[in-house]
């Protein structure tokens, strides 16, 4: 089965994530994040990308951030497109901003420079 192919309905999602079914719906409709399939009886099924997409969504909001935060994240990156970005590819390079960040927090500006420069390459 292709990874674009929807295979997970709501209940198995939820379950795999931990997200509330009616919590799904409204983040799809609010945020428009995900787009799920329907079968032929009209139920969603969700597809590795969505199942990966929600689950970095998840990781930004258990460090803090709100939905609509992590999904502005999301859109900042003009690359990004739903059959061609992976969100870990995204999370990578938020990990190396995070860290740059921490480094200038604690004046250590010759460490977040080195960073800088690896979060530069990622990103060209």
């Amino acid at each position: 089965m292709e990874p674009t192919e929807g295979k997970y309905n709501i209940k198995a999602i939820s379950n795999m994530l931990g997200i509330q079914p009616g919590t799904l719906r409204a983040w799809e409709r609010r945020y428009n994040i995900v787009h799920p399939e329907r079968n032929s009886a009209g139920h969603r099924l969700y597809t590795e990308k969505d199942a990966a997409v929600l689950k970095w969504i998840l990781g930004k909001t258990s460090s803090g951030f709100t939905v609509s935060q992590a999904v502005d994240l999301i859109d900042k990156f003009e690359d990004i497109d739903s059959t061609t970005v992976h969100p870990m590819e995204i999370d990578h390079t938020y990990a190396l901003a995070e860290e740059i960040l921490s480094h200038l927090l604690r004046f250590r500006e010759a460490d977040a420079r080195k960073l800088s420069i690896k979060l530069f390459q990622c990103l060209h």
